[in-house]
């Protein structure tokens, strides 16, 4: 702005909370209610920068005049917590035995911003407070042949554990949230990573063909696996109906008939926020060598 550079600053939820000058003075602060409501702009360029800024709550385009969010696909409104278009249909087809919240077309976050995040308005992923991992690993990559991504990973696992404070009353608890943190950590740091080698071309070291991380039977039922055959890279789909969706790392998202396939639906995304999903596919990239 003005032919000088700033930068942003983001706090644990991927809030742009404030814009640094090239001395690193803090010259612009922003503050939001949980829902994204923009609360307060101070600082010496508050009325110009502060303003002109459009990235804000959760890196959403802020449009100033209308007071809604732009994710990409919808516009969301943070004075009443809802989108003002509706998400897609196939969405409630699918979830018809879950929470009535999944089936809400118009809800932000399952009406949970502080667990979810929600980056392009096509559906809410397990995010928290863990959601800062991604911003830091950009120095390096979490796998077996980056130790970078080992300091990393030590330093996010103390920044969450300094910051967050959870009240959990049974050992079985603890180690379930333990468990689950670890594994959202991962995929974060994958996300950014390296691709891992295939663990050597000619097929040594680490050969996993084809192995079932998850199955879950019924109407609604889909399998995961993982696929690592040593000399090319691996990956990991689920399969539902006959149909293959695949893991894109980078995304953590799936796609049909490949991982740079189309997008798969609304409905397939969303299982992604589902816990058990969440440990088969960090299961899948520890075998894929992240």
């Amino acid at each position: 702005w003005n032919e000088e550079t700033y930068f942003y600053v983001h706090n644990l939820q991927g809030d742009v909370i404030g814009l640094l000058d090239r001395t690193g003075a803090l010259v612009v602060r922003y503050t939001y209610d949980t829902w994204g409501k923009p609360l307060t702009v101070e600082g010496t360029l508050a009325e110009t920068l502060g303003q002109k800024n459009p990235y804000r709550y959760r890196g959403y385009t802020y449009d100033k005049e209308t007071g809604l969010y732009y994710l990409g696909s919808r516009y969301y409104n943070p004075e009443i917590g809802r989108f003002i278009n509706a998400d897609g249909t196939d969405i409630m087809l699918e979830h018809l035995d879950d929470s009535i919240l999944v089936t809400n077309l118009y809800a932000y976050c399952l009406n949970n911003p502080v667990r979810y995040n929600d980056p392009y308005g096509e559906f809410a992923t397990e995010a928290g407070v863990l959601t800062y991992v991604s911003y830091t690993a950009s120095a390096g990559s979490l796998n077996f042949w980056n130790p970078v991504g080992w300091v990393l990973l030590g330093a996010a696992v103390v920044g969450v554990c300094s910051l967050v404070g959870v009240k959990i009353y049974n050992s079985q608890k603890i180690k379930q949230t333990a468990a689950l943190s670890s594994t959202l950590l991962l995929m974060n740091f994958a996300s950014t990573a390296a691709t891992p080698p295939p663990p050597n071309k000619g097929g040594k070291g680490t050969q996993t063909s084809s192995k079932t991380l998850y199955n879950k039977s019924g109407k609604n039922g889909f399998r995961i696996d993982v696929e690592n055959p040593g000399n090319r890279a691996g990956q990991i789909h689920l399969q539902k109906g006959g149909v293959k969706y695949y893991y894109n790392v980078a995304e953590k998202s799936f796609r049909i008939g490949s991982s740079n396939g189309q997008l798969a639906s609304k409905a397939i995304q969303q299982l992604l926020q589902n816990p058990d999903v969440i440990k088969a596919i960090g299961k899948g990239l520890t075998i894929l060598g992240y």
